[in-house]
């Protein structure tokens, strides 16, 4: 009756690798969530964010100019202009960055969407397997009992 432990066998590590695949998706999921959770923050926080202190210091540049009585022209048109720049270059780095984790996080979850059918078809597989082992092993029993069946008369 060993047809019967591989057949159950074949079940159980299907139901194994549907297991598993289920939660590889999940974990999938979770990965796309974070990559839109993360790039909202750059959109919704930290870009605004950059802004307002962007406006923050061009206006105390200006007022530090107003108030000692320097006109805005060479040296504060220049310290506008290098600070205008520094911002920028900021603002590109803060939004290669979040593209590239959200990018990162994205591939993540298209891996372990790739794993979960793999983990998915490792169980079809088992399964067939199993099917095989149980009809060998029935036939191995068939021939035993033949042979008992044959000592015996």
């Amino acid at each position: 009756m060993s047809f019967v432990g591989d057949l159950i066998t074949g079940q159980a590590q299907k139901k194994i690798s549907n297991y598993n695949a289920s939660l590889l998706e999940r974990d999938s999921l979770l990965k796309e969530q974070q990559a839109q959770q993360g790039f909202k923050v750059y959109e919704k926080f930290d870009l605004p964010q950059i802004y307002a202190l962007e406006a923050k210091s061009v206006g105390d540049i200006r007022t530090g100019y107003a108030i000692r009585g320097v006109a805005e022209e060479g040296t504060g048109i220049r310290v506008l202009m290098d600070n205008a720049l520094n911002f920028e270059r900021d603002r590109d780095m803060l939004e290669y960055n979040a593209l590239v984790k959200k990018e990162q996080l994205l591939n993540e979850a298209v891996m372990k969407r790739a794993e979960a059918r793999v983990e998915r078809y490792r169980g079809q597989v088992a399964e067939t397997i199993s099917y095989f082992k149980a009809g060998s092993s029935l036939l191995g029993d068939i021939r035993t009992g033949q042979q008992i069946y044959k000592g015996m008369g």
